[in-house]
């Protein structure tokens, strides 16, 4: 398939979609903090119906600048940074009680508007998320974390220690155990591999999570590099976002 995307003032065109089977893994996210910088990743779950992961693109929304992976099913992201050095990764997660027929909004794109908010915080306490299936949304801004939950008409936030380790992962109602796995494994990874580096983390993903594909993010200083390989293509991306009013800084 060839698909043609026009966003905002660029043009991204013929970008070749293969034909893939649908994969049924599940989505994982881990957050970490080493001496240089703060590592937010994510697999895609794999589930081509729902849309193909394209490579990073960078654009501006709300008069900033932004850097994301498109779905190209919905316009949206489940991965996005800003200049500013808020990142945001979306969980999309099922509900016994969730009622798709009556859910008409897509959550890539509240997590566009929610990375690009002056005050994202407040943007996702007062908006209304009543036409929204249950996600977990995991934001990093002003060097703290949080986990804001929808979960049929109720909202959560979480605000979570950066000086740990953590991992989330999203998965069927028939697959709770995948979960407390995958804590094990991630646990497990960070003994051998102590506040590791960027490309050790990819590495986790890929192989014990069994990822199609990684998305990373790692805030420094001066910039966001953001990092997306695709395994089923065997493409490696990297994209680099300056972080505004930051003076450059060499790392010690």
């Amino acid at each position: 398939m060839i698909f043609t995307m026009e966003l905002m003032d660029e043009m991204l065109t013929e970008v070749r979609v293969p034909e893939y089977k649908v994969i049924d893994f599940m989505c994982n996210v881990t957050f970490l903090k080493n001496k240089y910088s703060t590592i937010l990743t994510s697999d895609w779950d794999g589930n081509v119906e729902r849309g193909y992961a394209l490579p990073p693109l960078t654009t501006t929304r709300n008069n900033k600048k932004i850097m994301f992976t498109r779905d190209e099913k919905t316009g949206g992201s489940w991965f996005a940074a800003s200049e500013e050095g808020h990142v945001a990764v979306m969980i999309h997660q099922e509900s016994d009680l969730t009622r798709k027929e009556n859910k008409l909004k897509s959550s890539s794109l509240l997590l566009l508007d929610i990375v690009c908010s002056d005050f994202p915080i407040s943007f996702f306490t007062e908006y209304d998320l009543r036409y929204f299936e249950p996600f977990s949304l995991i934001l990093y801004a002003g060097d703290k974390l949080y986990d804001m939950t929808w979960d049929n008409g109720e909202k959560t936030i979480l605000d979570l220690e950066i000086s740990e380790e953590h991992i989330w992962s999203s998965m069927p109602a028939y697959y709770r155990h995948y979960s407390t796995g995958k804590k094990e494994e991630f646990k497990n990874f960070l003994v051998k591999k102590p506040k590791p580096y960027a490309s050790a983390i990819r590495t986790f993903h890929k192989e014990l999570c069994q990822a199609p594909s990684v998305t990373q993010a790692v805030v420094m200083h001066n910039s966001v590099m953001f990092y997306h390989t695709d395994v089923l293509e065997d493409k490696f991306y990297i994209s680099s976002l300056p972080l505004k009013n930051r003076p450059f800084l060499l790392n010690d």
